[in-house]
């Protein structure tokens, strides 16, 4: 093999490195992307990308769902608060939290200060120490806090009730 023939096959040896090299990027580029975009698969479920918290609950049988709920902690205090993609609807629950995960009971009767708000548009029905009842179980905790929740909230004004049931949340703690 001449001198020629040794410098051409060195030349074609670093062109396949620099396409197998390539390749091998495409390949990882391609393995790494998100394949999961915001889809509707029915009528309450949305895939999420980046953000994987939620609050939903089903409200006189019909769903709400809220795919960025915050959070706040403050003094064993928790808010939670969620509001629909049209803004016409909230959930609010504040819970004086000192325990972890256990179920924490709302209502009438009970004398803490947790409460549970609905509100459609501008009217409140509340599950809290003078009126409604309700239950929330916080099943997780660390960098999320996971729970379950159920209320019935009365209105102030004209004593109607709102059943809010099926309730679920995964929010983002910050911790």
């Amino acid at each position: 093999m001449g001198l020629y023939s040794k410098i051409k096959c060195k030349k074609i040896t670093e062109i396949m490195k620099k396409h197998i090299t390539l390749v091998l990027l495409l390949v990882l580029i391609v393995s790494c992307s998100d394949t999961k975009k915001d889809k509707i698969k029915d009528d309450t479920k949305i895939e999420q990308t980046q953000n994987d918290t939620f609050l939903k609950a089903t409200i006189d049988g019909v769903t709400f769902y809220a795919d960025a709920p915050i959070y706040f902690s403050a003094q064993n205090i928790i808010t939670l608060a969620a509001v629909s993609k049209d803004n016409t609807e909230k959930i609010r629950i504040y819970i004086n939290y000192n325990k972890g995960p256990a179920t924490y009971t709302f209502g009438k009767g009970i004398s803490n200060s947790d409460n549970m708000v609905y509100t459609n548009t501008k009217v409140d029905w509340l599950a809290a120490k003078t009126k409604g009842k309700g239950t929330i179980t916080l099943t997780g905790e660390g960098d999320y806090l996971i729970g379950k929740f159920s209320f019935t909230g009365v209105n102030k004004e004209d004593s109607s009730t709102k059943q809010i049931t099926d309730g679920e949340f995964k929010v983002k703690t910050g911790s």
